[in-house]
Parts: structure tokens; C-alpha cells; sequence
């Protein structure tokens, strides 16, 4: 009698949690592109770090040119932030800045940071940052993506297209947003066309920096992870335009594992095993 009882107990909650599973795929998959820029809203400044960039614009509005020294409170650790992310600044969402334009020191009384911003960089990155912007909403209209397309979609949306108007760089010379959108990149502006196109229409689209690995071969590679609902999904665009098989990396629950170097391993490719 006992035995019995468990039983359907047990039967009971396997059924319980099958439905969940199935209902989450429901929701994930009728789950719409919200159409908020998902850069306001990710990346959230610190009171120190929004001085700064409030005092750099300034100075930059000024038409200041060369290097301007201005001072911060900001923390090592807060400064390297911006050096090394400058898409998290407004007006820089979308530049082609992969460090941003300046060195640093810390101030002699250990009160804060000095950074010497190069202002005429910094105006090359944001009219490269405006310049982009311009042609990832053309895009976004071309693609009719609207409140009304699902996440699933918009994604699928995005692939095809990317895989139809770019060609692989070989010459492995462009890399950058601007390049994608030119039409020759390697696998980095495959990566960021994807990112830049996702977080403007809202999806929650991140660049994966790491280790590609096929069965052949292993190397530096760029793609992509996406929320879907609340299922994070990863994609590669650029190996998807290398096969005959469009949607072959598109969507998958991929295999991330992390080396003793820190980075992420690609697990797509075919035969490989990390033990």
C-alpha cells in the first residue's frame, strides 16, 4: 500500500514538473521584443562615473581638442570600467571604441582618479557611435521588428539578415560595429551587430568573448548569448554563415565551460568533450 502511494506521488510530480517545463516553452517563445533600449536600463552608471562623463561632455561640448585632464572620485575599479567598456556611456552605446580614449593616474592624495581624455578620439567615437545608431534603426525598420514580434523571431529576424549582408573578413583587418554593418567582419562584429541590434529593440543580447573549439581546431572567437523568456540561449551568427545550415548555432542551450585562463569555451562544435 505503501509502495503504491509513492508511486503516485512520485508519478504526480514528475507530471507536475513536465508541465511547468512545457509551459515555460509556451511562455518563452510567445515572449515580445519590448522596444526599449536595453542600454539605458543595463548598464547603470555609479554617482562617481556619472560625474565624470557629465564633466567630460562638458568639455567636450566646449570644443576642447587634445588631452583634457578631469578629475574624479572614481575608484580603480570604477575607472577601468569605462576604459574598458566605453559602450556603457550614453552617447558611446554604439561606438566603434573598443577602449576608451584616455590614460589615467591616481591622484598624488589617493582622492580619486585623473583621467586625460584625448578629445579628439573621444569625438571620433562618438560620431562613430551616432553614425552607427543611424544605420541599426534603419535596420530595425527594414526588419518591421516591433512590440508586436516575439523575442524568437526577432532573433531568427536578425540572423538572416546579418548572414545575408555580411561576408567573413579573412584578412581578419575588421572587426568593429561599423565594419558589420559595411558588410565585411570577422566573428567580434558578427558578435556586436547582434548585441547592438538585440539591445535596441529591448532583447537582453550580450557579447561572449572566448574559445572557439571545433573538432579540428581551437582559437579566439566571438558570438553571442540571448534571453528568450527566461531561458538563456546562445547563438552564433558568424559560424551560421560559415555552414549551409542558417539556424545550425541559432537558439541552442549551449555548453559553457571556463578554462584556468578565465575564458569561456564555445562548445558548438562537433566531437569536442572538456573533462
Amino acid at each position: 500500500m505503501i509502495n503504491k502511494i509513492l508511486y503516485k506521488i512520485g508519478l504526480f510530480a514528475l507530471l507536475l514538473i513536465i508541465g511547468v517545463l512545457i509551459n515555460t516553452v509556451k511562455v518563452d517563445a510567445a515572449s515580445k521584443i519590448s522596444m526599449k533600449n536595453r542600454y539605458t536600463s543595463q548598464y547603470k552608471l555609479s554617482n562617481s562615473q556619472r560625474d565624470f562623463w557629465n564633466q567630460t561632455l562638458k568639455e567636450y561640448k566646449k570644443g576642447k581638442k587634445g588631452i583634457v585632464d578631469i578629475h574624479t572620485k572614481m575608484t580603480r575599479k570604477e575607472t577601468e570600467r569605462i576604459v574598458y567598456n566605453p559602450e556603457i556611456l550614453s552617447g558611446l552605446f554604439y561606438t566603434d571604441a573598443l577602449i576608451f580614449p584616455c590614460t589615467y593616474g591616481i591622484k598624488t592624495d589617493g582622492s580619486g582618479i585623473v583621467m586625460h581624455v584625448n578629445m579628439n578620439d573621444l569625438k571620433k567615437a562618438i560620431n562613430s557611435s551616432s553614425s552607427n545608431q543611424k544605420k541599426i534603426n534603419k535596420i530595425i525598420k527594414k526588419l518591421k521588428l516591433s512590440r508586436k514580434t516575439s523575442q524568437m523571431d526577432a532573433v531568427k529576424k536578425i540572423n538572416n539578415y546579418l548572414i545575408k549582408t555580411i561576408s567573413y573578413d579573412y584578412s581578419c583587418k575588421r572587426y568593429r560595429l561599423s565594419d558589420a554593418l559595411k558588410g565585411s567582419t570577422t566573428c567580434s562584429g558578427y558578435a556586436r551587430a547582434f548585441c547592438a541590434i538585440g539591445k535596441t529593440i529591448g532583447l537582453d543580447a550580450r557579447y561572449v568573448a572566448g574559445t572557439g573549439i571545433t573538432s579540428t581546431q581551437r582559437g579566439f572567437h566571438a558570438w553571442n548569448s540571448v534571453k528568450i523568456g527566461n531561458s538563456t540561449k546562445y547563438l552564433d551568427i558568424c559560424w551560421n554563415d560559415s555552414t549551409k545550415n542558417s539556424t545550425k548555432y541559432l537558439l541552442n542551450s549551449g555548453i559553457i565551460a571556463i578554462e584556468s585562463s578565465g575564458y569561456p569555451i564555445f562548445l558548438f562544435g562537433e566531437g569536442v568533450s572538456i573533462k
